[in-house]
């Protein structure tokens, strides 16, 4: 467990701000761009970072600190888990944040609403690894790292179906104290790019048309 969480934290903290490599299909920044969503009102700042299995199916092929056994042992941790990541703070003055309480819900692309799992209905391992964490967020982020909370939810229904993922078509949001935070879907970053035809910029591959010059972007063909 050891190596594990030390790989996990790498993955999880240089990602979300120093990592610098490409994978072959998917650019690593350009996924965790799309997965945290940041929404600041007067002196309240809420963070919610969306953590697929799609992405550390990226971040372990990125990363150099991981291995097949140690790639193997994380997947197998968080199979049919859905893990979010939350802060909600009230900035106070000369830079102190104070934590709120947090209420979470998450709903699907149909609109089904899935509350928090508690700790005791879900894979021990998981939840032991986000508390072993914890305190290594907080050294390592300072008052920020320390406000973070993680929630699981389960990703897989009754019948053995997904309950949300990020190449579905659609929308997910997560709730937080009454705040949506919409991801459309399938994320930009998972789907192949387009080109303007009158500059040749690669764009999102959810757009249809360029922003910029109102020209039908083309879709590459093999």
């Amino acid at each position: 467990m050891k190596s594990v969480l030390s790989v996990f934290f790498l993955l999880m903290f240089s990602s979300q701000f120093y990592a610098q490599v490409k994978s072959d299909k998917v650019d690593l920044i350009e996924l965790v761009n799309d997965l945290i969503i940041t929404q600041k009102t007067d002196d309240n700042l809420k963070q919610v970072w969306w953590i697929p299995e799609e992405y550390w199916d990226v971040a372990l092929n990125d990363s150099k600190y991981s291995n097949v056994e140690i790639q193997n042992e994380i997947k197998n941790i968080l199979k049919d888990y859905i893990v979010v990541s939350v802060v909600d703070v009230d900035i106070k003055l000369y830079g102190g944040l104070k934590s709120n309480d947090i209420a979470i819900s998450f709903s699907n692309i149909d609109g089904e609403k899935f509350a928090p799992m508690e700790q005791d209905e879900g894979n021990e391992e998981l939840f032991t690894l986000l508390e072993m964490i914890k305190p290594t967020m907080k050294n390592m982020l300072g008052q920020f790292g320390e406000k973070m909370n993680f929630y699981v939810f389960k990703n897989i229904d009754d019948n053995g179906n997904i309950i949300a993922g990020p190449y579905q078509k659609g929308e997910i949001t997560i709730n937080v104290n009454k705040e949506d935070f919409n991801y459309k879907l399938p994320l930009g970053s998972l789907v192949e790019k387009k080109t303007c035809p009158f500059d040749k910029e690669l764009l999102n591959g959810n757009w249809d048309y360029c922003p910029w010059h109102g020209k039908k972007l083309i879709e590459k063909t093999n």
